[in-house]
């Protein structure tokens, strides 16, 4: 967990902004039981434009998460986030 946290700050730090890696780090939380750090990670995610509100909502990782309110919200702004750019370019 150390490591990843690590990874986290580094991340913050080098100003990285590959969203889709930012999801890759919230899939690791996931993966070790941190769901507090797989949903901020996730907000990071979303905002960084990695929204794939399909792919969110059949990842088997968010099995653990998928009741909690706060994922319940990350899951509306992709959703919306999702359309709103289906919408303008397709």
């Amino acid at each position: 967990m150390q490591l990843l946290r690590q990874t986290e700050r580094e991340m913050a730090e080098r100003g990285v902004g590959d969203a889709e890696s930012t999801y890759k780090v919230t899939q690791a939380y996931l993966v070790l039981g941190d769901s507090s750090a797989s949903l901020h990670m996730l907000q990071h995610t979303i905002e960084g434009g990695f929204f794939c509100y399909r792919y969110f909502v059949t990842d088997p990782l968010f099995e653990s998460i998928r009741t909690e309110p706060e994922f319940l919200r990350l899951i509306g702004e992709a959703r919306q986030r999702h359309e709103q750019f289906k919408s303008r370019f397709f």
